[in-house]
């Protein structure tokens, strides 16, 4: 595993809930301070992480390109991995 890689994802990830909330803080409807948004308002966090994301994948599951029985196997564990967790939440 590329731990470096994972840290990287990580401070894609904070950079993009920094961004967001600062624009938030930012909105008159909730406390109006501007200067909130601006240290994190050059973005880029959502691209990194998804480039970092899909490298990370592809490098995991590089040997199961071209085996199709291997799909079903990706698709179980990304379920149970991702959709128990977002049905809790919303």
């Amino acid at each position: 595993m590329y731990k470096s890689l994972q840290m990287g994802r990580a401070v894609a990830a904070i950079l993009v809930v920094l961004l967001h909330l600062g624009n938030i803080i930012a909105m008159d409807k909730y406390f109006a301070i501007k200067s909130f948004a601006i240290p994190f308002s050059f973005g880029g966090g959502v691209d990194f992480f998804f480039v970092l994301s899909g490298f990370i994948i592809f490098k995991a599951h590089k040997n199961d390109i071209g085996q199709p029985r291997k799909l079903m196997t990706y698709i179980k564990k990304r379920f149970t991995r991702i959709y128990p967790t977002y049905w809790i939440i919303f």
